[in-house]
């Protein structure tokens, strides 16, 4: 059953954790905008050694996000938006090397003792604000032939975004 029948069938908000699609979705496009494009800084307490590199106790860390979003060794066609890559089922859930991703290739809220607390707050909203308004207007991209260009491969800071234009009708 499509998301559209689903949402024309009943729109209950117990039920928006059915709408495994629209989840991908929105993991999708937190990996290709996320909250943030970086980390607060943090000091290390103790020595470590991450691959090569050895980081030394207080140095300052930052973790790149969206470097971590797009790593070609991490996401098969990473510039593409394929919210199939959520799915377990999928082949594109594996790395191009056909292993299981590393599961802080994609952590768009921060992970461990100090991830966002608005995580859960954030995508149940979105989800149940999606379905309504879903279940309410036809969506249409404006520019079709927008499509075929290429998106930004770095945008930094909160000003400007690239629009994505729409034409929103009743349904």
């Amino acid at each position: 059953m499509s998301l559209r029948e689903k949402l024309d069938a009943v729109i209950d908000l117990r039920r928006v954790h059915e709408f495994e699609w629209l989840g991908m979705c929105f993991s999708e496009g937190l990996r290709f905008q996320g909250p943030a494009y970086t980390s607060s800084n943090f000091f290390l307490t103790e020595d470590a050694k991450v691959c090569n590199y050895v980081i030394k106790a207080k140095d300052e860390v930052i973790i790149n996000y969206y470097g971590l979003h797009f790593n070609s060794n991490e996401w098969q066609r990473p510039n593409e938006f394929l919210p199939e890559r959520f799915d377990i089922s999928s082949p594109l859930y594996l790395t191009p090397s056909g292993m299981k991703r590393n599961p802080y290739s994609f952590t768009p809220f921060n992970g461990g003792r100090r991830g966002c607390i608005g995580q859960t707050f954030a995508e149940k909203n979105i989800k149940t604000v999606l379905c309504y308004m879903i279940s309410y207007f036809d969506f249409e991209f404006a520019d079709k032939d927008e499509l075929k260009k290429p998106y930004p491969l770095l945008h930094l800071g909160q000003s400007k975004k690239v629009p994505i234009e729409v034409n929103v009708s009743n349904r």
